[in-house]
């Protein structure tokens, strides 16, 4: 019987949108194991300023598995689910997690389409006012 206790590997999550120029504060994010040994975990995260969550710990195989050919894989697969509101919600399936190692995990989101019926077709020219500069 093992009784060290289990190796651990570090999840990071990046939320942005705009191909990265502009992270998001206060986005959802639910990891949760995908492995038979590792179901029973879920943890969650929001998202701070910067668009990044606090650092997950995660139980991960230990490295040792991948200096020898046969052994089982050499990392753990977590799920993740991202969602903020206005958003379109994003998901990730597998993801693996390395012992020891720290995963920085990007997650572009897309902003969901408005639709104003009224509208929908202008028949006006937008217009903005702008104030005059204070010199």
């Amino acid at each position: 019987m093992n009784t060290r206790a289990p190796e651990l590997g570090q999840l990071t999550v990046s939320v942005f949108s705009a191909g990265g120029a502009f992270p998001l504060e206060g986005a959802t994010v639910v990891i949760t194991g995908n492995d038979a040994d590792n179901r029973d975990i879920r943890h969650l995260r929001i998202s701070d300023l910067s668009g990044r969550t606090e650092p997950v710990f995660l139980p991960a195989p230990s490295a040792v598995l991948s200096q020898t050919p046969g052994n089982r894989r050499p990392y753990a697969t977590y799920n993740l689910e991202v969602s903020k509101d206005g958003y379109f919600p994003y998901s990730v399936s597998n993801l693996p997690v390395f012992s020891g190692i720290i995963s920085i995990q990007p997650v572009p989101l897309i902003p969901l389409p408005s639709y104003d019926a009224e509208n929908a077709f202008p028949r006006d020219v937008n217009s903005i006012t702008q104030s005059e500069p204070n010199l």
